[in-house]
């Protein structure tokens, strides 16, 4: 009986533990929708000077990780390649399925891409002196290429994909 008792604890113990595992392994390198309007972060710390941008309800970011530190952050893939930030209570994890626009629109939505970034270019130029151009230049890509994606009604995740669109 007690033989028993013993084996029932230890395969109890080793369901629980796979469960974790699983849910662990399915909580990494996935994607999180935006449950609420919230702001967009450079750096884990949420405050007003570190805002990029505003993700809207809805939106989909592919999830890089949960941040290591004290703060309650998301850090999300954006248009730069950087990793930003978003308020973890704020997004929850999903499986997603790329739906990609239409041929047709994925070439007039790349027109206005190249637009932005020539634009941006510019703006980064005006704003930087030599020693963070780049920096400038990553932060502006990220906030006027989400707000192309959010008045072309297409989830930002999907920016990768459309640029792969453009090879074929």
């Amino acid at each position: 009986m007690l033989k028993k008792i013993i084996l029932s604890i230890v395969l109890l113990f080793l369901i629980i533990t796979n469960i974790g595992i699983i849910y662990s392994y399915n909580n990494n390198l996935q994607h999180v929708r935006v449950l609420e309007d919230t702001y967009i972060y450079k750096s884990p710390k949420f405050t007003l000077s570190n805002i990029i941008a505003i993700a809207e309800k809805g939106d989909v970011f592919k999830s890089v990780s949960n941040s290591q530190n004290n703060y309650t952050a998301t850090i999300i893939t954006m248009f730069s390649g950087n990793g930003r930030y978003i308020d973890s209570l704020k997004v929850y994890p999903i499986e997603y399925e790329y739906n990609l626009p239409r041929k047709e629109i994925c070439k007039e939505i790349l027109v206005l891409i190249d637009d932005i970034i020539r634009n941006t270019k510019e703006q980064a130029k005006k704003i930087s002196n030599n020693n963070n151009f780049d920096e400038n230049y990553n932060l502006l890509i990220d906030k006027n290429l989400i707000e192309l994606f959010h008045q072309c009604k297409i989830n930002p995740c999907e920016y990768s994909k459309i640029l792969q669109s453009s090879n074929n």
